[in-house]
């Protein structure tokens, strides 16, 4: 009796032990997270590599949920595709997907977030020039940012956005213009305006006077 007494308390002490070890690790994590700078490029990519290690002890050491390993993944590979290195953004960014589709009956949060790496990956493909695939995955993200968020929601507006643009780069006006004023329909959507968003609107604003 004494000893199954002292296994409970032994097993009790290394639950606790295990615990709070875990939540100095999220501590960590979520500190790297706070103190990404998105002015150095360089300092972002070394923070994100750092998260997505913590995250991998988290999920693979400590069995914790999955899902942190997909937002770090994808954190990683967004800021490379930031930096216009595509090959390594397109890499983790399909990792992402791949333990994301995984979860999407199992964890409610990683369905909208699908839509954020489709959307990701799609940005990959038309920066690095293959407009025809960007388009194919963006369609697709949107479609699915739409039936979780619903039709008004902002994130719908980057999305086509992004169409826009890649139809810009396929020397399609017409297309980019009816996405742009999809696009700028949604609200704030000034406040994030890029330069390639910037030749998109100018082109709109210009058929509009053409009509008067």
């Amino acid at each position: 009796m004494q000893g199954s007494l002292a296994d409970e308390d032994e097993d009790q002490l290394s639950a606790e032990l295990s615990n709070s070890f875990i939540q100095t690790i999220e501590n960590k994590l979520n500190l790297i997270e706070k103190n990404v700078d998105i002015k150095e490029p360089e300092s972002v990519i070394h923070a994100r590599i750092q998260q997505l290690e913590v995250a991998r002890l988290l999920v693979n050491i400590h069995k914790q949920s999955s899902f942190i390993l997909v937002k770090a993944t994808v954190n990683l590979g967004k800021a490379y595709l930031n930096i216009n290195y595509y090959q390594q953004a397109f890499e983790h960014l399909t990792n992402a997907f791949k333990l994301n589709s995984s979860l999407l009956n199992k964890i409610e949060e990683a369905k909208q977030y699908h839509s954020n790496i489709l959307t990701l990956l799609g940005r990959c493909y038309m920066e690095g020039g293959e407009t025809d695939d960007a388009l194919k995955l963006l369609e697709k993200s949107l479609k699915m940012n739409k039936t979780i968020l619903g039709e008004d929601d902002y994130s719908n507006s980057i999305i086509h956005t992004l169409m826009a643009r890649a139809y810009v780069k396929k020397g399609k006006y017409q297309e980019a213009i009816q996405q742009y004023s999809i696009a700028v329909s949604y609200t704030h959507l000034r406040a994030h305006e890029t330069r390639h968003d910037l030749v998109c609107r100018l082109l709109l604003e210009k058929k509009k006077k053409k009509k008067k």
